[in-house]
């Protein structure tokens, strides 16, 4: 629950940053990179960690630590490629985004395939992992066309209203995977 609330702070904090700081846009886009970057560098190890913990098979366990490695790895080499302060890590972004929706998948995969089935809705991380994963499929098409087609800004308004469709998405599903696990 920490790495929710770690979340919402977030988002406050870029929500703050938009619409209160005095400086140019160009500025403000650099200070947001800083702080999603480092989010999503602390955001994608968390989950990585917590579908370790989850899944018992070993080899899928072996897995997830294998993808947390390569996270590293991408996440190590963009700033080679890209400032870390100034622009948006686009590649450990698409190799963090990819390797989530594959540890989800292992999560299912194992799911599948014990009884936990019979109580999936009951378990938390059921409902987080839908919320990670629509939102992850959704956003990842959104997030490398904003970077490749910067220029088309008409075509982003729509995009947008995407993007923040796909956030309502994954927080109502983690807000009701928590009303719903504590009613259990």
């Amino acid at each position: 629950s920490l790495i929710l609330v770690y979340l919402f702070l977030n988002e406050i904090a870029g929500s703050l940053m938009s619409r209160f700081l005095r400086v140019e846009l160009s500025e403000l886009e650099g200070k947001m990179n800083l702080l999603y970057s480092i989010f999503n560098i602390i955001f994608f190890l968390f989950f990585y960690y917590v579908f370790w913990n989850f899944v018992k098979k070993p080899s899928f366990r072996k897995l997830i630590k294998t993808a947390a490695v390569i996270y590293i790895l991408a996440s190590i080499i963009n700033p080679f490629y890209h400032n870390f302060i100034n622009s948006p890590q686009l590649f450990a972004y698409v190799v963090g985004s990819c390797l989530l929706i594959f540890c989800i998948i292992l999560y299912y995969i194992e799911i599948l395939s014990t009884s936990r089935i019979l109580l999936i809705n009951q378990e938390l991380l059921f409902w987080i992992s839908i919320g990670l994963l629509l939102f992850y499929v959704g956003y990842l098409p959104i997030k490398l066309s904003r970077h490749f087609w910067a220029d088309l800004l008409n075509g982003f308004v729509t995009l947008r209203v995407v993007h923040r469709t796909l956030v309502v998405i994954m927080n109502g599903c983690f807000i009701f995977g928590f009303l719903w696990t504590r009613k259990k």
